[in-house]
């Protein structure tokens, strides 16, 4: 789903501090819900196909309907169940010995008790007129005024709004949906089409089977007239995949050119994150008027209506990458929406760095870290169980996780890792940790300093930096970088372990070196050839911060120290005037730190044994010399 529709919003209501207002209020209603994941504790049995059956009267805006839900049971002596539906009148329910309502909750008392691994099969009858709510953009079934559209919008707790259902993602389910609507009318839902059958009532019946299981809040239809169907194709493998478009006759040549490159993504998407999840299917959009777009399994609905810029590619990105994250893999409670919303929005990045190579996955990236930069809501709170799970935190902060993932581990391996996770949860839930746990295993590091600073901890860190260089021979200068995390610790804001990524632009050329920050005060030495010019702080977009060059200072030269003899054997002698608390850092000619040592006054033997044959640069505080170890 996309909520970078707020960047649409902006455009429409000028106050931002109204339209802030709007989605804080839609916080509250969307933590309550979020409480609902853990009620899957006592979930002992396992849905295993819904058999849906839905007719549409567009003239009261009501529908008459059944849901056959085959389960399984997960315990012995399994003597009821549970689903979720909310409105609607109850005609009969088949399959259970009674029933009772208790607000959203659907109890069904089974005839005999089950087994560990029994099936067993209810049917609920009920008509009505649904009631919307419990989605972000709404939430149920709707029903357009002008007669022409009725759709479907889920998440997160949408679905018990039209079909007796089990509504949380942790239970995927296989699912049929006939939906019976007049002559005239057509109907797109979730995999593929099986058939369509015309009725002597004078309406028409379409049956769509998804054949991938699919989470509660991605099952869903539209059923339309005066919509023109468009076909396309992507080549993944070497098999051909269906893509269609449903869009408003009259609106078809605007619409049909913003779409041209979903062939393109699938085939891109396939090609980084595996295989398209949902082959021998279909892809699809549907224009409906939502809020902005919802990533439903193969059938992403999209508000055409909405702003969404000159160029689509973004959104339509976004949403064709739920098909692997939220889709292929779905969270496991809300608490994980970061594994959806995050991966998906840095799905865009991806896309970009497609388009336009390196500059433009770093031109998108700035983009996502100054937006979340200038939202970031205060206080603070985790990516991981978000107090508020459609803003900035969720969706730029969790994309911007990924792309700091990519730079500590690596473009191989980070991509490895996305692979890896998806097919080892393919089809089914994954948590936070399970996508760790795959994390730590492909890239064989224990990556939790990462992830509990990134994700389960809250805010970014602001750095300040400050430079001096000195001379130490010949062209060689050595250049001291003091970095300072000067951010609040409040709320649980924590001090930041981060490769940093310098580019020193010297007088003898430009070099990229990396500094492994990780207190709130650290000063870092780096020998190289010329005088520095300028040294940029994290040039290329790698890591989410605030950054200020707070200081540049250029040293003179330092007193040298005469060398008391010659190095050839395991000790070098020389005098060292210096603070008894001084360190001596030993590099070699490349600028890598060897090995660092403790001062004491007076004269000094240095063990150099273990050194290779080479030039050496010794630095302390009013302290550097060079040596040559035979």
């Amino acid at each position: 789903m996309n909520l970078l529709i707020s960047l649409i919003f902006l455009a429409q209501v000028p106050n931002f501090s109204n339209h802030a207002l709007l989605w804080k209020g839609k916080a509250r209603l969307f933590n309550a819900y979020k409480s609902l994941a853990y009620q899957d504790t006592l979930h002992d049995f396992d849905i295993l196909h819904y058999d849906i059956h839905v007719r549409l009267n567009f003239a009261s805006s009501s529908i008459e309907a059944y849901n056959e839900v085959q389960f399984r049971s997960k315990v012995d002596n399994l003597s009821s169940i549970f689903l979720h539906l909310v409105g609607f009148t109850i005609d009969s329910v088949t399959g259970a010995s009674s029933y009772s309502r208790s607000d959203s909750i659907l109890n069904l008392v089974l005839p005999s008790p089950l087994n560990q691994w029994d099936t067993g099969a209810v049917t609920i009858y009920y008509y009505g007129r649904p009631g919307q709510g419990g989605g972000v953009f709404g939430g149920g079934l709707h029903f357009e005024a002008d007669g022409h559209l009725a759709y479907v919008d889920d998440e997160p707790f949408g679905a018990k709004r039209w079909v007796p259902i089990y509504d949380l993602p942790s239970d995927k389910a296989l699912a049929d949906q006939y939906i019976t609507v007049p002559v005239g009318y057509s109907v797109v839902a979730n995999g593929e089409l099986v058939d369509s059958t015309f009725n002597q009532d004078n309406t028409v019946t379409f049956h769509w089977r998804e054949n991938y299981p699919i989470a509660n809040y991605l099952i869903v239809f539209a059923a339309f007239n005066n919509y023109a169907e468009i076909r396309d194709f992507a080549v993944i493998n070497g098999d051909t995949l269906p893509v269609f478009h449903w869009f408003p006759v009259s609106d078809t040549a605007r619409l049909r050119p913003l779409f041209q490159r979903t062939p393109e993504m699938l085939e891109f998407l396939s090609q980084i994150y595996g295989t398209y999840p949902f082959m021998g299917e279909k892809y699809s959009h549907v224009s409906a008027p939502i809020g902005g777009a919802m990533e439903n399994q193969t059938n992403t609905f999209i508000n055409t209506d909405a702003w969404w810029g000159s160029d689509w590619d973004w959104v339509i990105v976004h949403e064709m990458g739920h098909q692997w994250w939220g889709d292929w893999v779905t969270l496991g409670t809300w608490a994980d929406i970061w594994l959806n919303e995050g991966f998906a929005t840095y799905t865009e990045a991806l896309w970009s760095e497609h388009r336009y190579g390196a500059s433009g996955l770093q031109s998108y990236m700035h983009g996502i870290f100054n937006y979340y930069l200038r939202y970031e809501p205060y206080p603070p709170y985790p990516v991981y169980d978000p107090d508020y799970m459609w803003g900035v935190v969720v969706y730029q902060k969790g994309a911007s996780v990924l792309h700091m993932l990519r730079w500590v581990v690596g473009d191989s391996i980070f991509f490895h890792i996305l692979r890896a996770y998806g097919e080892k949860y393919a089809y089914g839930n994954a948590i936070t940790t399970e996508f760790i746990d795959v994390a730590d295993s492909i890239s064989g590091q224990n990556l939790d300093w990462f992830f509990n600073e990134w994700v389960f901890a809250p805010g970014h860190p602001v750095y300040q930096y400050s430079y001096s260089s000195t001379p130490v021979s010949g062209d060689t200068f050595a250049i001291n970088i003091t970095i300072d995390q000067v951010q609040s610790h409040a709320y649980g804001v924590p001090t930041y372990k981060m490769p940093i990524p310098f580019r020193i632009t010297t007088t003898s050329g430009v070099f990229d070196v990396t500094l492994w920050d990780s207190l709130d005060h650290q000063t870092f030495t780096v020998l190289l050839p010329g005088s520095p010019t300028n040294i940029a702080f994290d040039p290329d977009e790698w890591i989410l911060e605030e950054h200020t060059l707070v200081g540049v200072s250029e040293g003179s030269q330092m007193p040298q120290v005469k060398v008391l003899n010659t190095v050839t054997g395991d000790f070098l002698l020389f005098s060292a005037p210096v603070r008894s608390d001084n360190l001596l850092r030993i590099y070699n000619a490349a600028g890598r730190m060897i090995k660092e040592i403790r001062l004491q006054r007076g004269v000094r033997k240095l063990y150099v044994g273990s050194l290779k044959p080479g030039v050496y640069y010794a630095i302390g505080k009013g302290l550097q010399f060079k040596f040559l170890k035979y």
